[in-house]
Parts: C-alpha cells; sequence; structure tokens
C-alpha cells in the first residue's frame, strides 16, 4: 500500500532511525511519490536524498548520479524535458567522474536522455543515447526490466528511421523478456504498439 509506505517514510524523516540514514528514507519517498503520480513530490525527495548523500559520501560519489537519473525520470514524466535533460546530464558527468565507462549505472542516464530527445523529435540523438544504452546492457547483463525498456524505446526510434525489421525484433525481445518476467502490465504497451506496427 502506498499510502502505508509513504507515512512510514515521512515518519522516518521527521523522527530519525538507526537503520537508515535520512538520505535513504528521502529517496524511497521519492519512488513512492513517483509511482503515486506525484511528480513534483517525488522531485523534491529526490533533491533532498540528493543533498544528503552529497554531505555523507562527497559530491562525485555514483550514489548521486543514481538520484539525478532519478529526478530526471520524474522531471521527464511531468513535462519538463529540459529539466530532465540536465538531470541526466548531471547524471552522466557524475559516473564519468566516478565509474569505468562501460559501467552498468550509465545505461540509465543514457536511457533517459534518449527516451526525452524521442520525445523532443531528436530522432538521431535519442538512437545514439539508446544504443549506447543497449550495448552497456548487452555487456553486463542483470537488469532485465531496464534492458527491455531500453530496447523498446530503441525500437520506437528505428521505426522513425525506416528500419522497421530492427524494430521489431528488439520489440518483440522486449516483450517477451517482461512476460517472461511476469510484467504483463508493462508488456501491454509494447503488444499494442506492435500491433500497430507489424
Amino acid at each position: 500500500d502506498l499510502d502505508a509506505a509513504e507515512r512510514g517514510l515521512a515518519r522516518i524523516v521527521e523522527h530519525g532511525a538507526e537503520d537508515i540514514s535520512e538520505a535513504d528514507a528521502w529517496q524511497n519517498l521519492g519512488v513512492v511519490r513517483f509511482y503515486r503520480a506525484d511528480l513534483r513530490g517525488s522531485v523534491d525527495a529526490y533533491r533532498r536524498a540528493r543533498r544528503g548523500y552529497a554531505q555523507l559520501l562527497g559530491a562525485e560519489h555514483p550514489r548521486l548520479g543514481l538520484i539525478d537519473s532519478d529526478i530526471g525520470e520524474s522531471l521527464a514524466a511531468s513535462g519538463d524535458h529540459e529539466g530532465a535533460l540536465a538531470a541526466y546530464e548531471a547524471a552522466l558527468r557524475n559516473f564519468e567522474a566516478a565509474l569505468p565507462s562501460d559501467h552498468l549505472d550509465f545505461a540509465l542516464a543514457y536511457k533517459g536522455r534518449g527516451q526525452v530527445q524521442l520525445e523532443l523529435g531528436q530522432v538521431a540523438a535519442a538512437r545514439r543515447d539508446l544504443e549506447h544504452a543497449l550495448s552497456l546492457h548487452e555487456r553486463s547483463p542483470g537488469e532485465p526490466v531496464e534492458r527491455a525498456d531500453v530496447e523498446f524505446s530503441l525500437a520506437r526510434v528505428l521505426l522513425r528511421s525506416g528500419e522497421r525489421g530492427r524494430a521489431l525484433e528488439l520489440a518483440r525481445h522486449a516483450q517477451a523478456g517482461l512476460l517472461e518476467l511476469g510484467h504483463a502490465g508493462m508488456a501491454a504497451s509494447i503488444t499494442s504498439w506492435l500491433s500497430e506496427h507489424e
């Protein structure tokens, strides 16, 4: 129950707890608010988490890049594409300073930036970022839901670029992966897209 989760996290933030840092609580509250479609509240919680992590871990810790990616996702969902792009670019700068270039965390920011670029009609830029995200997933498997999201986003880009065959192949692969994991709800949008384009 998201209401109970939000109340519990709010109590942790207000009163503190020995087993979870305040920054962790703010991050979790950001996730809950995102799924409740409280996007402004989600961004606020993520920004508070970011400040806390910066104080606890230092300004170049990769955790900040993950939070920036979360901020980007919430901003993109709210329609603030410019803010989302800035957040994803901040995430990439953080990862570049803290991680090897083939680290899977980069895929989150490349995926998010690519999805925003696609929404803005920047098809070539979206393709570059989404291809890069997919190559990271291919080298470091372990996040199959994220990979499916990348594949479906790239499929949409490829269709707009006239590469129907590869687009359909990627979409089918993403759909099959989600269904295998039991994510029928997530696969439904791909199923609908495929029915329009096959």
